[in-house]
This record gives structure tokens, sequence and C-alpha cells, in this order.
């Protein structure tokens, strides 16, 4: 189901947030959300593939082509209030109107964008996570050991214990 397209670009910003994390969202709670998305990568992936494809829609709008219909990969407020599920769609202005309201709304304007919101903490943590696993793989020490802020509330006592946990949990970088 594509969402109407009388709702307002504010509007489907907040419906298209996945319902697992709407409230930590809506209310800025960027350390829960970030802990969330290390126990969902899955989730976390989904996020940086939904961009990308607002980005690839948004340079098609630009070339006066057309994208299709995209499904998001998450179960929406929007779903989840209406009995909907996972099978909500955005059309391609959907598409191209939210990634441009995402930039339009960026931090640090007070009025930033809730899937912006979400995108910021989940792509900064998938940064974070592979710059500190690539480090690792060149022989250096990213200073994972006995940190709780690489992954929240995680405390590691030897890299090959954080490599094995990003394994384990299937955050491949």
């Amino acid at each position: 189901m594509i969402i109407p397209l009388e709702n307002k670009i504010e509007q489907i910003d907040r419906e298209i947030i996945p319902n697992a994390v709407y409230d930590l969202v809506i209310n800025r709670k960027a350390l829960k959300l970030k802990k969330y998305l290390e126990q969902h990568p899955k989730l976390m992936f989904n996020i940086a593939q939904f961009n990308q494809a607002l980005k690839v829609s948004n340079q098609y709008a630009a070339q006066n082509k057309c994208n299709c219909a995209y499904q998001i990969p998450w179960i929406t407020k929007y779903g989840a209030d209406n009995g909907k599920g996972n099978s909500i769609y955005l059309s391609f202005t959907q598409q191209v109107e939210e990634y441009r309201y995402m930039i339009r709304y960026w931090y640090p304007y007070p009025k930033i964008s809730n899937m912006r919101y979400l995108s910021m903490i989940a792509l900064g943590t998938l940064q974070e996570l592979k710059l500190d696993k690539t480090m690792i793989g060149e022989g250096k020490n990213p200073c994972v050991v006995g940190q709780k802020n690489v992954i929240v509330g995680k405390v590691f006592q030897s890299n090959y214990q954080f490599i094995r946990y990003l394994d384990n949990h299937y955050i491949w970088l």
C-alpha cells in the first residue's frame, strides 16, 4: 500500500519511522536508539539501504527520469497503526520529496527531519564500527578494549572479542 498522496511530507516523515523505534526517534533518545540498532543490525542496514534508494530516486528526478515505488523494509508507524504490517510503499514522488525534506531539515537546523535523525544515528554507528574493525585488521589499536561507548553498554577484553561480537551479531562491515 502506498501512503496516500494527500499526506504532507512532514507527516510521511513521521509515519515511515520504524514502529519499533518510533518513540526513541520522536523523543530524540540517541543512546537508547544506538543501542537498539546495535542489537538489531538488520534494521541498521535497512536504514542505510533506504537512504541509498532515496538518493538514487533524487538523482533520477534531477535527470528527468522515473523510478519505481519503494517498499519500506520494516514495519512503519503507519503500517502498524493501519494494520498493513511491512507492506508500505513510497511512490517515486514521495521518495524524492522525503529525500529533499531530509536534506532541507538537517542538523543543526532545529527542525531536523525524523528520518534524518534516525539515519544519522544508524549511519554514524555503522561508520564507527567499520572504522574500529578496519583498524584492528590493520594491526592498529582502535581502543575498543575497556570502552563502553564502542558498543553501547558492552565492554570488550580484547580486539578479538570485539570482532567475534560483530560476527556473532551479523554486523558485517
